[in-house]
């Protein structure tokens, strides 16, 4: 019944060729708005043209239009907020490029879009929420260029685009959350570099990236939760750098990972379990081992026998133990103050 009585107002008020009863419909909707203008018309295929100037919100204007083909070009310049404005539009294949250089939400503003091919070109300058915007958009290859310098949130921003290839540079020097953002994007080779400084939540960041072959070196020394960060990221080769210093939770952190040769991590103050690495670099376990922070309470660094057969044998001396690293240097064992590596990292 909501689709028939919608369907009647579309074609008899709302196309701009009709002229009977306009006034009454422009009052209606500036009393009304747009902002769930169609929710849940799933039966919806089109939308003729019509006035939208006067359009502030058009949260969940479409929402879950799951059979909606195609939307007109529509005057957005006055626009705030597009958050779930076309989430769960399933059948849209292109949307017409809109005056997004008022809007400050996009929340999920295409989430669940699987058949779109090509994002729209969008002023984003002053958008402060990103939070699962592109989420579902499995179609998608490319994102255009973003000004994203406003932004708080990018949890889950592309969250099951699994067709994705490249993500431009993004400005993320603002941005307190990362958790999800990548998640299932089976087809990243690369991630971007990223200016971490803020960002405290990084849980299933690349999860499901099972392409994902190098992470560059990232500012991560306010994250406190890197749990499933790479989990199951079948053919990553290499992370460049991850400073762990206010990290409390990293369960599953490197979990089938099994590619992995390169590890750099600093200042390690929890347990982190690597025994599924077997391809690590006997630098890369020197490393993670001297990067244990020595504490009070007990760290359990787990590498398996393959990564342990690796460094037997190999022997350091402690250079200043009064550190919480103990920073120390590789050596012979008939060198003075020398250890085996296995006694050293007992001692962390």
């Amino acid at each position: 019944m909501k689709d028939e009585f919608l369907r009647f107002l579309l074609f008899n008020f709302l196309d701009k060729s009709h002229n009977s009863n306009k006034d009454t419909l422009k009052d209606f909707l500036n009393l009304r708005g747009f902002q769930y203008l169609f929710y849940e018309c799933n039966t919806l295929t089109e939308v003729p043209e019509m006035d939208t100037s006067s359009a502030i919100n058009m949260k969940q204007m479409f929402y879950n239009c799951t059979n909606l083909a195609s939307v007109p070009e529509m005057d957005t310049s006055n626009v705030t907020d597009m958050s779930s404005m076309f989430l769960g539009c399933s059948s849209l294949t292109s949307i017409p490029e809109m005056d997004t250089s008022n809007v400050t939400a996009m929340t999920f503003m295409f989430s669940g879009c699987s058949s779109l091919l090509q994002i729209p070109n969008m002023d984003t300058s002053k958008v402060t929420d990103m939070r699962s915007t592109f989420k579902n958009c499995s179609s998608i290859t490319t994102i255009p260029a973003l000004n994203t310098n406003n932004v708080t949130t990018m949890g889950a921003m592309f969250d099951g685009c699994k067709n994705l290839i490249s993500v431009p540079i993004l400005d993320t020097q603002n941005v307190d959350n990362m958790s999800s953002m990548f998640n299932g994007c089976s087809s990243l080779v690369n991630a971007p570099e990223m200016d971490m400084q803020k960002v405290l939540g990084t849980s299933n960041m690349f999860s499901g990236c099972t392409n994902l072959v190098t992470v560059p070196k990232l500012n991560t020394n306010n994250v406190t939760n890197m749990s499933t960060m790479f989990y199951k990221c079948e053919n990553l080769v290499s992370i460049k750098g991850l400073d762990l210093s206010s990290v409390t939770k990293a369960t599953s952190m490197f979990s089938q990972c099994p590619k992995l040769t390169e590890l750099i991590l600093t200042r390690i103050p929890i347990p982190i379990t690597l025994d599924g690495c077997t391809l690590l670099s006997v630098d890369s376990l020197v490393n993670t081992i001297q990067q244990l922070i020595t504490s009070s309470s007990s760290k359990i660094l787990t590498i398996g026998s393959e990564n342990l057969g690796k460094i037997n044998g190999l022997y350091c001396k402690i250079l200043n133990d009064s550190s919480d690293i103990k920073p120390m240097t590789l050596c012979n064992s008939s060198d003075s103050g020398a250890m085996s590596l296995i006694e050293y990292a007992g001692k962390k």
